[in-house]
């Protein structure tokens, strides 16, 4: 009989008969605790079914705190240094303190529905959410398909909340990036709005430019570290290993660099030795970096001096996408140009731009007739 009645406490258990192993002992798999027998037998019957079939795996004593360690640094191998903090913040704020304490192997659909739920409860936007289970899901996506340490991964199946629809990004026409940078010229920080708009490279990625990574004579700069957003630590890689690139740049981004590396050499000939040698493009008038907070102000105040509508530092990134697109450019190349990761990023960041450009190709098929 598999399935049994314990006489000592009442309970249910089961034993399968697993055959013999390579000494010819007899192998089995209890597993007791079932308060009726109509549990018991269906344990059996899925346990049985499971070996029969070659997915049954013995269970794990690893803690979920203990796998999703070893799950971030082998995930450190492939990702970007930013992208690995984020997942860090993650891990230790959300899923650690609430799941950690779990074995690998009796994590269930309904504790990360519960944890799901709460995060909900508590406030927390729709994507954030999306966010911390997508973590929870590769996680134990990796521990059953890639380890095979448990059968099914239990975050699957989980009620999310729905996802907000993106709203259409703000970004500057021609005419006012023109105002802009013409209010801007005479600021210290003029040559950061210059790169901003002629490259589209990420704030960090701009405070963190090195020299020995502009190549006057190829024409072209390389993005190979960002600044922190504390301002305290420059940090090698970028945000993945696409956003490591190799940016061409126009007449006016050369001049631009030119003028920002003649200004650098006249504040450390007035400072002396006194002027932090970081090598970086845009820092302050010692040398040291600068705190993203202090750029911001400038900004703010130059876009009300232009009289343009306010947008985010960041939207000058979208807004350099969005012009290269409107002239025609290449989608792949804005991709590379970008560093983002796949080019269905940048479609979906800017398909505004495509259904605009539907308009002006209906308009020219008109022309064809009229």
């Amino acid at each position: 009989m598999a399935v049994k009645r314990d006489k000592n406490n009442g309970t249910w258990y089961f034993v399968l008969e697993l055959g013999k192993d390579a000494n010819g002992n007899r192998k089995q798999k209890r597993k007791r605790g079932f308060k009726t027998k109509k549990e018991a037998e269906a344990a059996f019957a899925e346990t049985r079914d499971m070996f029969n079939k070659g997915t049954y795996i013995e269970p794990s004593k690893m803690t979920y705190k203990e796998f999703i360690g070893e799950w971030l640094k082998t995930k450190k191998i492939n990702i970007g240094p930013q992208t690995f903090e984020i997942y860090q913040i993650i891990v230790n704020t959300h899923i650690i303190p609430i799941l950690g304490g779990l074995s690998l192997q009796n994590i269930k659909t309904i504790h990360i529905q519960n944890l799901v739920n709460d995060l909900v409860e508590k406030g927390y936007a729709s994507d954030s959410v999306r966010k911390i289970h997508a973590v929870i899901r590769n996680t134990l996506e990796y521990a059953s398909e890639d380890l095979k340490l448990i059968p099914i991964n239990p975050a699957k199946k989980i009620v999310l909340p729905k996802k907000k629809s993106s709203t259409e990004i703000t970004v500057w026409n021609e005419d006012q990036l023109k105002a802009f940078l013409e209010v801007a010229k005479h600021e210290r920080t003029y040559n950061i709005f210059v790169l901003a708009i002629f490259t589209g490279m990420r704030q960090g990625e701009l405070l963190g430019l090195s020299w020995k990574d502009v190549d006057f004579d190829g024409r072209t700069l390389k993005v190979t570290q960002t600044l922190k957003g504390d301002a305290k630590e420059i940090m090698k890689g970028a945000k993945s290993k696409t956003s490591i690139r190799t940016i061409p740049l126009n007449e006016f981004s050369i001049n631009a660099l030119k003028e920002q590396k003649r200004l650098q050499e006249k504040e450390k000939n007035e400072i002396g030795m006194a002027y932090n040698q970081e090598n970086l493009v845009f820092c302050s008038e010692v040398g040291t970096p600068i705190h993203r907070s202090n750029l911001r102000r400038v900004y703010n105040r130059l876009i009300k001096e232009a009289n343009v509508p306010s947008i985010r530092f960041h939207d000058l990134r979208h807004s350099h996408a969005t012009y290269l697109l409107s002239k025609g450019v290449n989608i792949k190349v804005i991709s590379e140009r970008l560093g983002h990761s796949d080019i269905k990023i940048t479609l979906n960041t800017y398909s505004h731009v495509g259904e605009s450009m539907q308009k002006e190709v209906i308009e020219k098929l008109d022309h064809l007739v009229n």
